[in-house]
């Protein structure tokens, strides 16, 4: 099977939502708002937390290269993990989640690939909420005085989404694994 083969006609219709998906945001390029994009870039650009932004440092790493141009590198870098999840069933976990957040919340999706990261090895399940919270003193300060608004915890569930898909098929792996080595024995 060639490059075009796989990257097209493996699952045509999961193909064509991707790149649909794609094709609808590089659409979307010139009339993009977001009304706080401009402070998050603004904040991981000069690493101003907490001001604005208090999530951890693996949070502001990940986000410092797409702030260049925000909404076409997410586009960019979504477009081939959706192509390389189509064989799988998260699949139309993370479609609608990816969907939701690149206009929600877009600060919000790196978190989810970190997410996806646990599908590869249970322990870096870990890695996603830890990039989300705060890392030092001030973060969490500026937490706690500022409130929770209900589209906080909004995007927070959205985001959790495929985490707990990934984490309770790591978990049914873990069980069917030690059920086979106790009929085994």
């Amino acid at each position: 099977m060639n490059l075009l083969d796989w990257l097209f006609f493996q699952d045509q219709k999961k193909t064509f939502l991707a790149v649909g998906l794609f094709a609808w945001r590089m659409a979307q390029l010139p009339f993009y708002y977001h009304h706080d994009l401009a402070s998050i870039i603004y904040s991981v650009r000069c690493w101003c937390f907490p001001f604005y932004i208090p999530y951890g440092y693996v949070w502001y790493v990940l986000n410092w290269p797409l702030t260049l141009n925000y909404p076409l590198m997410l586009a960019l870098v979504d477009l081939p993990i959706l192509l390389l999840m189509r064989s799988y069933r998260l699949f139309w976990i993370y479609f609608p989640v990816t969907f939701i957040l690149y206009t929600a919340a877009p600060y919000d999706l790196p978190i989810v690939w970190l997410s996806l990261l646990g599908a590869l090895n249970p322990l870096l399940l870990l890695v996603a909420p830890l990039a989300k919270l705060p890392d030092s003193a001030p973060m969490w300060n500026f937490i706690l005085h500022r409130g929770v608004t209900a589209n906080d915890l909004e995007y927070y569930l959205i985001t959790a989404v495929p985490w707990f898909w990934i984490l309770f098929v790591q978990i049914g792996k873990y069980k069917l694994n030690r059920m086979i080595r106790r009929m085994k024995q």
